[in-house]
């Protein structure tokens, strides 16, 4: 075939599998729907479920299975999303249980509307060694905010938590190999031939390259195969971990980029939800001003620690002048970051700047490899850690067209890193680590029911979703990480792709990697969650009399970083503050002023 030939076929094969995958990707996955009655002689039960990035194939199975044992019941599951839920919880409930992508259900709490599900933590599933109280309170840090906002006063647990989602910067390191783009180990540098003996990895030197020949490590999971090149050790210092071959400085960030640029673009991001670049930016300004400076952004409360501002100042934050962190250093480093990388034309995707969905945005980086006019080979993806099952429907057009090496699971994909930046507090004040920002938090509810033997059979259904055997089986099967203690297997670990297993380790990296979770850590503060009018928001991109939405949106306009930062430090006036704070403390929250 010639080469106008071949391109005219790639290009109506890109159409015709974009139109395919995106029309599967839109629709539920998995067939169950809910319909009125029972089932034969069992009574129904249906488990609503949030329909996104992790579908609801992996608790469809686990209803066949339940449904199998359960004598007088049978769940029926039913993928959905519901823009509404509160207001649905308030009126007439159209579900028995709701899995959720959010955790904003304090008012049902405060409200009564929920039930108390506290004891299905002192349940322990056959074949588990904790109770799942006990894997909750394993991981500290998420229980204790947890708590804040899933009981009442203190009483009950009426949210449970599932699916913690964090959102970064997604690269095929596949194609970062046979680009050049990744740092190769220097064969020449005599400490980088010791480190690699001192950590197991056996190897030889083939020319140019180390080639890895065998791992007798500590690594549960190590990252190449026989006879592959091995790349410098990263962020973390390990060889053969998810970060091997990435930049740890922005001048080899910068390099990096350049070299990306020279024959392809470097990032793409969905245009239409501002979420997962703003995400971006806030990884980015936490990493600089530190995860205690970041938790003060969201919560108003430095807990007696002083913080930087973009002037230089330092200043304590209290709930009485809360307002003022808004002037956080981080704020002003993240807007000239964001200019630099993501308002690029030689860098971006020229999809970025029109509405596309992020469906959109995974189907035209998987079919880059075209290397079209109006689709080129993009190195980076924007997106959370589900993008991979959300898109599954696209890899298995992929395959149906022959292009078997790009099936699902397929290719490494994995998450670049934030380089360190100069100045940065990182993840331990000392300067040190990478951040990401979680997306979504998930949760667990079930609304009020009179029939207390139908409540305990949806107990246990929960229960059984929670054993470890079926958090393990959540996470091979949709890549993403339930918020409780529980164990990979050997065999889990083959059968997971390989962005999956980098999930998993930087999920669990807690020494070089630091997670914020803005949402779910906003839930926890009445100041916010009682705010009727929107006043006060994540991120205020506020210049001048105008507002905008997204971090992208505020850097498209014709406004200076100097504008924005001014903005945000002006974008809450003392009496409007104080105000909100009045009437928070009318609600009985802040009675100590904390």
């Amino acid at each position: 075939m010639n080469k106008n030939g071949k391109k005219l076929l790639h290009l109506a094969l890109a159409a015709t599998l974009a139109t395919t995958a995106l029309m599967s990707a839109c629709s539920p996955i998995g067939g169950q729907t809910q319909s009125d009655g029972d089932i034969g002689d069992k009574k129904r039960i249906t488990v609503s479920v949030y329909n996104g990035g992790t579908g609801t194939q992996w608790i469809e199975d686990m209803a066949k299975v339940w449904n199998q044992t359960s004598e007088n019941y049978h769940i029926t599951i039913r993928p959905e999303k519901i823009d509404y839920l509160l207001t649905e919880l308030q009126t007439t409930p159209t579900a028995d249980a709701y899995y959720t992508a959010d955790a904003s259900y304090f008012s049902a709490v405060k409200g009564g509307l929920l039930e108390d599900l506290s004891d299905i933590l002192s349940l322990k599933m056959d074949g588990d060694t904790k109770t799942i109280g006990e894997k909750f309170e394993a991981v500290p840090d998420w229980y204790n905010d947890w708590k804040q906002i899933a009981t009442n006063s203190g009483q009950g647990m009426y949210l449970l938590p599932y699916a913690d989602m964090f959102n970064g910067i997604s690269f095929d390191y596949d194609l970062f190999r046979e680009r050049g783009w990744l740092i190769s180990a220097d064969k020449n540098d005599s400490q980088v031939i010791a480190d690699l003996a001192a950590q197991g990895v056996q190897c030889n030197v083939s020319g140019t390259e180390i080639l890895c020949t065998g791992y007798t490590g500590d690594l549960d999971y190590f990252y190449y195969d026989i006879n592959e090149p091995i790349m410098s050790a990263g962020k973390d210092g390990l060889y053969g971990t998810y970060d091997d071959g990435q930049p740890t400085t922005e001048e080899e960030w910068n390099r990096m980029l350049a070299n990306i640029s020279a024959t392809a673009k470097v990032f793409l991001w969905s245009g239409m939800y501002d979420s997962y670049v703003n995400l971006t930016f806030e990884a980015v300004m936490a990493q600089y001003s530190g995860m205690d400076a970041f938790d003060a952004w969201i919560t108003f409360d430095s807990n007696g620690k002083e913080v930087t501002m973009s002037d230089g100042t330092k200043k304590v934050i209290t709930i009485d002048n809360g307002y003022e962190v808004y002037g956080l250093d981080g704020y002003k480093r993240a807007f000239e970051f964001m200019k630099k990388y993501f308002n690029n034309s030689l860098y971006n995707h020229p999809k970025c700047i029109s509405n596309i969905t992020h469906l959109e945005a995974q189907n035209l980086y998987l079919l880059g490899f075209y290397e079209q006019a109006d689709n080129p080979l993009t190195a980076m993806l924007v997106d959370g850690a589900w993008w991979e099952n959300e898109a599954r429907a696209m890899f298995e057009a992929l395959k149906e067209s022959g292009e078997t090496d790009r099936g699902y699971g397929k290719r490494d994909y994995r998450y670049m890193l934030l380089p360190k930046l100069e100045g940065q507090k990182g993840i331990d004040d000392a300067g040190n680590g990478s951040v990401l920002a979680v997306q979504n938090s998930g949760t667990v509810m079930v609304p009020k029911m009179e029939d207390k033997e139908k409540l305990a059979a949806v107990k246990e259904f929960i229960a059984y979703t929670m054993s470890d055997e079926n958090l393990r089986k959540f996470t091979v099967q949709t890549g993403v990480i339930n918020p409780y203690y529980y164990e990979l297997t050997e065999a889990d670990r083959e059968a997971m792709t390989p962005l999956a297993n980098a999930t998993w380790d930087i999920y669990h990296d807690t020494e070089n990697i630091g997670l914020v979770r803005p949402t779910l850590l906003q839930a926890t503060v009445p100041v916010r969650f009682l705010d009727t009018t929107s006043t006060v928001k994540e991120l205020p991109f506020y210049a001048g009399n105008a507002s905008y939405g997204g971090i992208m949106k505020a850097l498209y306009s014709n406004k200076s970083i100097d504008d924005f930062v001014k903005g945000a430090k002006n974008y809450i006036s003392v009496n409007v503050w104080k105000d909100l704070v009045a009437s928070a403390r009318a609600e009985g929250f802040y009675a100590n002023g904390d």
